[in-house]
């Protein structure tokens, strides 16, 4: 799974390359026209990590939990610690310092070139590519596979553990599990985040009592708040548009 964003490693950029890793990726393809075959998903018992601080969080390893993913959190130390997902991101590396607009990887390689003015993709745009990069990836012998292909290798293990995701398991579920949240306190008129007020008629019968708040950086439009466990949806109370919090600040 993957996900691709300009923000800094978050609980809520790593949860939604989690749940990228759990379910189907056909939507997603559907949704940006991208027409290849990307089969990988399903339930996963361990989750190897490096040594980010949203990885060692304790909501983190509580939503991975929750999931039945066991937070493998290697010990500080070289890159060669998580020497598989190195060469991976190594691999990749390679291709994107070939795109218009790299930044490469030292001063000297910038040196007189405007990566701002040369870039040439939208964020969808080098979604599609990266999807394209993955599913070359996929299909490209490995050595170490004994010169079988990563996509021959996942039919042959998927077929003998049918099947590879609960019926029960929700996305979306899944997703609000792995939002940054923080406890705050239900006032007559709802929850207070940043002089904005969020409200559900389940809070009526709830003033003074502490919940649990989740909250999604793309939109300040709703909140969860996790009651009896469940994500119940608050709403922001009056008129905002529909922006994140960072583009709400920046106004």
């Amino acid at each position: 799974g993957y996900y691709v964003s300009f923000g800094d490693p978050s609980i809520f950029r790593c949860g939604r390359a989690v749940a990228s890793a759990l379910f189907p990726k056909e939507p997603l393809l559907a949704h940006l026209g991208v027409e290849i075959d990307y089969p990988m998903y399903g339930q996963f018992l361990r989750l190897h990590a490096d040594q980010a601080q949203p990885h060692r969080s304790t909501a983190f390893r509580t939503a991975c939990l929750r999931n039945g993913i066991n937070p493998d959190v290697r010990a500080p130390g070289p890159a060669h610690h998580g020497g598989h997902i190195e060469r991976l991101i190594g691999t990749m590396v390679g291709k994107l310092r070939l795109l218009p607009g790299a930044t490469g990887s030292n001063a000297t390689q910038r040196d007189g070139y405007d990566a701002g003015r040369e870039a040439a993709m939208t964020l969808p745009e080098f979604e599609r590519w990266l999807l394209y990069q993955i599913a070359i990836y996929h299909n490209s012998p490995h050595a170490a596979l004994g010169g079988l292909c990563p996509a021959q290798v996942w039919d042959r293990e998927a077929r003998r553990h049918p099947p590879l995701l609960p019926v029960s398991r929700d996305p979306d579920r899944v997703f609000r599990e792995f939002l940054p949240s923080k406890t705050l306190t239900v006032h007559p008129n709802g929850v207070h985040i940043n002089y904005r007020h969020y409200w559900h008629d389940v809070l009526r019968n709830r003033v003074g009592q502490k919940l649990e708040i989740g909250r999604d950086e793309r939109t300040i439009q709703h909140v969860y708040a996790e009651i009896d466990g469940e994500h119940i949806e608050l709403t922001v109370k009056g008129y905002y548009p529909d922006v994140s919090e960072a583009e709400w600040e920046a106004e």
